[in-house]
């Protein structure tokens, strides 16, 4: 059995970036909201959201293919032709988007995207999905093959030029362009660095792929391709419609909240990191630690909501004044990264069943009603319409996920205790909406999280000490 001090060995070595990377982030909000008017942000907004979509969706899903099989890749393909053939395709797909969207509809994408004809910022965008594609391949090898060093520079590297380093063109101007200009040179640069470093882990390595093998890797990619593009659409969506409908201030102001939110997102996108390797590899050895780690989990979402809750009115301090009014949707916005980090507990049943078909259609519900709820309330309640679908979406996704994954790998212990903390989450998220700014409520949530960790969790509070010792 896997000693739980070897579990939190591993989960410290990918905890280098998130936390480098949230910093980064915060430190990146007053400059923004205090330079950048609301109308230009969201256009480098939307740009970033849209080189991740795409950039995600370019592969097919055969990143995720790679990962769920690097430990036993089928007998034609070896990792380095299961490398090589993703990074490929994903390079194909994104010169076909751009090739066909500039020949046939340059204005009106540019119009969508950015409220003005620019075809030179769809170029840019291209260039800059092309370093994102290479980014994620060279990423993906690194975590897999355990290169934690190689990793965790990578991604502060790659961070650092999409959350900070393209606000040096603010000395330049605070029109979009050129912060997007910043953005796609240096993820180009970064990439192709990495990318080169990495050279020796892509090729045919003497192996001929079997058509049967191929098919093997799309029957289970595109699935996950699919889920992965709702993740990334759950928070993305928002701001993307509100830009469509031409209310690009509501979208600048959403933005800044949810590159707040992005900050406490990579937490749980660190626990991914290691758990999912984890999952895959020992399923079978070690189901009841994989059981325990729900609770843990759960116990730590509620703890961190209350501690977000409170805390909430120092993160403000840093906004300036004319993006302060997404506070109130905040907490609603926040929904998306706990349901994903409760998920990353619950929902795998799915992926050891090689049965991805089932998250595919959760998600592509989740985002129709993301999508939805949007459209219809944004022109009445503008960037707030925005946090109501994030939150609804999230919820059902989170539902939907954690009850197909119990069908086929049980990892709740029990119901009953998991609905508890997780109706207190939500209830936390929505009574911010009208309490934001009430100690008294923050008071309330406080209690509120010490009472259901001490009926719930009081047996898992006393064995934190066996869990993560020596066994």
């Amino acid at each position: 059995m896997i000693k739980g001090k070897e579990i939190i060995k591993g989960l410290a070595g990918y905890s280098l970036t998130p936390i480098a990377t949230a910093l980064m982030t915060i430190l990146a909000i007053p400059l923004i909201s205090n330079f950048y008017p609301a109308e230009e942000y969201a256009k480098i907004s939307i740009f970033y959201s849209v080189g991740a979509v795409v950039s995600n969706f370019a592969f097919l899903g055969l990143d995720s293919s790679f990962i769920r099989f690097f430990y036993d890749p089928p007998k034609s393909l070896s990792n380095k032709t299961m490398a090589l053939l993703a990074l490929c395709v994903a390079t194909v797909v994104n010169c076909t988007l751009i090739f066909i969207i500039l020949l046939t509809c340059p204005k009106m994408a540019a119009v969508l995207l950015f409220g003005e004809s620019n075809t030179p910022a769809l170029i840019v965008l291209g260039v800059y999905i092309a370093g994102s594609i290479a980014f994620r391949m060279s990423n993906t090898i690194a975590r897999m093959r355990s290169e934690v060093r190689d990793y965790n520079l990578q991604q502060i590297l790659q961070n650092l030029i999409s959350k900070f380093l393209f606000a040096i063109a603010v000395l330049v101007s605070t029109n979009f362009f050129p912060s997007i200009v910043v953005m796609a040179l240096g993820t180009i640069a970064v990439s192709t660095y990495f990318l080169t470093k990495q050279r020796e882990n892509f090729g045919l390595d003497g192996s001929h792929p079997s058509r049967s093998d191929i098919k093997l890797l799309f029957a289970f990619g595109i699935p996950c391709c699919i889920n992965g593009l709702v993740l990334i659409l759950s928070t993305s969506i928002g701001k993307i419609i509100l830009g469509w409908l031409g209310l690009f201030e509501d979208a600048g102001v959403l933005a800044i909240a949810m590159t707040i939110a992005s900050a406490f997102s990579l937490l749980p996108q660190a626990f991914s990191l290691y758990w999912s390797p984890f999952v895959y590899k020992n399923h079978a050895a070690e189901h009841a630690r994989i059981r325990e780690m729900h609770d843990y989990v759960m116990a730590a979402a509620l703890v961190a909501t209350c501690v977000i809750v409170v805390g909430q009115d120092a993160l403000y301090m840093l906004v300036g004044p004319g993006y302060a009014s997404s506070q109130s949707y905040f907490m609603l916005l926040m929904t998306a990264p706990i349901a994903t980090l409760i998920c990353e507990t619950t929902g795998y049943g799915t992926m050891l069943a090689n049965k991805p078909i089932y998250v595919s259609v959760i998600s592509i519900i989740g985002i129709i009603i993301n999508a939805l709820l949007t459209f219809v309330l944004a022109s009445v309640f503008g960037g707030f319409a925005a946090g109501v679908a994030v939150c609804v979406s999230s919820i059902f996704i989170c539902l939907a996920k954690s009850i197909t994954g119990q069908l086929f790998y049980p990892c709740i212990n029990s119901i009953a205790r998991s609905s508890i903390s997780a109706g207190a989450i939500l209830l936390l998220c929505l009574g911010n909406c009208l309490f934001y700014d009430s100690w008294g409520y923050k008071a309330i949530s406080i209690v509120l999280t010490s009472c259901v960790l001490a009926f719930c969790y009081r047996r898992e509070i006393g064995k934190v000490r066996t869990l993560f010792g020596d066994r």
